[in-house]
């Protein structure tokens, strides 16, 4: 019995310092305040990429768009929605939202007023190519023009679209992979029945909103001054733009250059006309640089060549790819010019050194070797089945060494007849060196010395 008494002690120290451990860790947590939630604001952002026209949803497996809590209070934004502010409303975005971009009450509407009392909705057909290609899109406005007689004119500005495609039985817009070329349109009902008339007694063309900021759509008043003008610069477009379908592009240049000129406080036409001339201007300089690229590869014509570019460079240089081409062009110009020039010089040298050659003139056909000794000191490589520089002037020096050697041979005969009298042999050499050198400058002062021995025996 004494002998379990030591042990008995152990256990009950070992749990009591057990329990004494517990007790402080659970002090000391106590002690210890827990961290406090991040302080800042909840803020609205899209939880996905949004389409203009969608259903915000911010709960749920179907949400496109979520609360960020804990965003910071100095980088708030002006507008931020709320829990508050969604709770049981359904609402609409009138733009168009990246992944995590924040969300503003302003880029919002209630259901019921997506399409405004005081607006009505009307379908446009336009060029399917326009629906692929992404160029009339939800909320964005556009100018509504008329064609009548193939002649477009200003009919209502700063249309609002309203939903590109088709739209559910309810009127909201679809999302579609392939949409069909429609494009809605919200129309003032005050100016419904007109924009009816419109559609019905004459195609209807849309552009790009010169005025993107207008708040509402304006029905062109065409009884106005100014649209006297605007319709006096569209005709000139329309001429402009035939004369660019049949080819003449440098009349049409000169078209859409008075057109962008003539009232320049007209800003939407005058931005029309700055579309048509920029790419009249690319057509021109595109066909410059046509111009020129045959004139080298086909007709071998330099000159004219370098002037086309010289104008393509200096009268479109906002043309950037075709003047980026045609200064690549007038280096192959440039290079190729030099060849034909060396070629040129290379076949007229050859061509003089073989006349004096023939003729006997032969301090000419020394001049010329001088000139052929250069050519072939140069990089040159001829065409057209001539030799080699090299190859020729080491031929025209052996020639031009015999002529040289022959003559100077005949001129001492010559001379040896003249000292000794023999008048007839004399003037047989003579005529034997004019035949074989007759151009040669010193046979002039030979044919005297032959007269003066002639009249001195």
């Amino acid at each position: 019995m004494k002998a379990k008494q030591p042990l008995i002690i152990i256990a009950v120290g070992v749990v009591c310092a057990i329990v004494a451990v517990l007790i402080v860790q659970r002090q000391m947590s106590r002690a210890q305040p827990v961290p406090a939630p991040p302080e800042g604001i909840d803020m609205l952002v899209a939880a996905r990429p949004i389409e203009y026209g969608e259903v915000l949803v911010a709960e749920g497996p179907d949400a496109n768009a979520m609360f960020v809590s804990g965003w910071p209070k100095e980088l708030r934004l002006e507008g931020a929605i709320t829990k508050e502010l969604l709770a049981g409303h359904k609402v609409r975005v009138l733009a168009a939202f990246v992944k995590h971009q924040p969300i503003l009450d302003s880029q919002i509407v209630p259901e019921e007023d997506f399409t405004p009392p005081d607006m009505v909705r009307e379908k446009v057909i336009v060029d399917r190519e326009d629906i692929r290609s992404g160029r009339w899109r939800a909320g964005q406005k556009v100018d509504v023009l008329r064609v009548v007689n193939n002649a477009p004119a200003y009919f209502m500005r700063s249309v609002p679209v309203y939903a590109v495609g088709s739209l559910d039985p309810q009127g909201r817009p679809v999302k579609e992979k392939e949409p069909p070329p429609h494009v809605f349109l919200l129309v003032k009902r005050e100016d419904h029945l007109a924009f009816l008339k419109a559609m019905y007694s004459s195609d209807l063309k849309l552009e790009e909103a010169a005025d993107p900021s207008a708040t509402e759509p304006v029905l062109v008043d065409t009884s106005s001054a100014d649209e006297g003008k605007r319709q006096e610069v569209r005709g000139l477009l329309n001429v402009g733009r035939n004369l660019m379908k049949r080819g003449e592009h440098e009349k049409a240049l000169v078209i859409f250059e008075e057109a962008g000129g003539r009232y320049p406080e007209l800003t939407d036409v005058c931005a029309e006309a700055g579309r048509e001339l920029s790419e009249c201007r690319k057509v021109v300089a595109g066909r410059l640089y046509e111009d020129a690229r045959v004139a080298v590869e086909r007709d071998k014509d330099f000159t004219t060549a370098l002037r086309l570019l010289d104008r393509l460079e200096e009268e479109f240089s906002g043309a950037e790819e075709a003047v980026r081409k045609s200064r690549e062009l007038r280096r192959a110009v440039q290079q190729e010019l030099g060849e034909h020039r060396a070629q040129a010089q290379y076949e007229t040298v050859l061509a003089d050194l073989k006349a004096a050659l023939d003729e006997g003139n032969l301090p000419e056909a020394d001049r010329i070797v001088g000139e052929l000794r250069q050519l072939a000191q140069q990089e040159f490589q001829p065409t057209g089945g001539l030799p080699a520089p090299a190859a020729a002037l080491a031929d025209y020096e052996r020639q031009l060494q015999d002529a040289a050697n022959a003559y100077e041979v005949d001129r001492k005969v010559l001379e040896s007849y003249l000292k000794q009298g023999k008048q007839e042999d004399a003037r047989a050499k003579l005529d034997e060196m004019k035949g074989k050198f007759p151009a040669h400058p010193d046979i002039a002062q030979l044919e005297e010395e032959v007269k003066a021995g002639a009249a001195s025996g």
